[in-house]
């Protein structure tokens, strides 16, 4: 469908109508204030044209990257977003302060106590070092 512009031959009232480009040379307008006959006049400025569907290929490739810009933020958000559980120093379910502590307590309970050896291992590589004091020089 398009918007022709079609010129009043008696009182030269100009008027908007919209055909589809098929039925523009053989539609039979009439004025809409004296109801004469209107015919087709080309004004190049006022061109509209509705294109339906979802096939036109500007579109499609307009909503496709849209698409899948929003699934990459979205996938990156749910990724951002997931609970990493972090296993916390315990012992039969109660917690301690260190794994240390935990070892501790299952040798006391009389338990194998070498599962919690790497776990050992992991937090004291973990804990932070002092730093350097720097001297001052000059």
């Amino acid at each position: 469908m398009a918007k022709y512009d079609f010129k009043c031959k008696k009182c030269e009232h100009i008027q908007e109508e919209v055909l589809k480009i098929s039925e523009r040379d053989t539609a039979k307008i009439s004025c809409a204030k004296c109801g004469s006959k209107s015919e087709y006049t080309f004004t190049p400025t006022n061109f509209y044209m509705h294109l339906r569907g979802d096939g036109w290929p500007s579109k499609t490739i307009r909503e496709k990257n849209a698409r899948a810009k929003r699934n990459q933020v979205m996938g990156q958000k749910q990724k951002d977003h997931v609970a990493k559980p972090e296993l916390a120093p315990n012992y039969d379910g109660v917690r301690t302060g260190t794994w240390e502590n935990a070892q501790a307590m299952a040798h006391d309970a009389g338990k194998n106590t070498q599962s919690y050896t790497p776990l050992i291992a992991k937090e004291k590589a973990k804990k932070i070092k002092p730093h350097k004091t720097l001297k001052k020089v000059g």
